[in-house]
């Protein structure tokens, strides 16, 4: 984690990272979690507050299965 990174989001990162090399039999889930995780970590904006709100599925570019799971990811990383 960077200094200017938000905790919830790298925590969430490593979640879809580790997410990722558990679907490693369906290649493209696993570029999905993979391409999500990036996006988390190069994101300059903290997104928990976004998925607290319910408006994550909005943000995420990467569908809404996908996007649950990265709010799922945001949301156990923050209080």
């Amino acid at each position: 984690m960077g200094t200017r990174e938000p905790a919830a989001n790298a925590a969430a990162a490593a979640f879809l990272e580790e997410k990722a090399r558990s679907a490693f039999a369906d290649e493209h889930r696993a570029a999905l979690f993979h391409a999500a995780a990036r996006w988390l970590d190069e994101s300059g904006r903290d997104l928990a507050p976004v998925a607290r709100e319910g408006n994550l599925t909005r943000v995420c570019p990467f569908g809404d299965e996908i996007a649950r799971d990265v709010e799922e990811a945001l949301l156990a990383g923050t209080p």
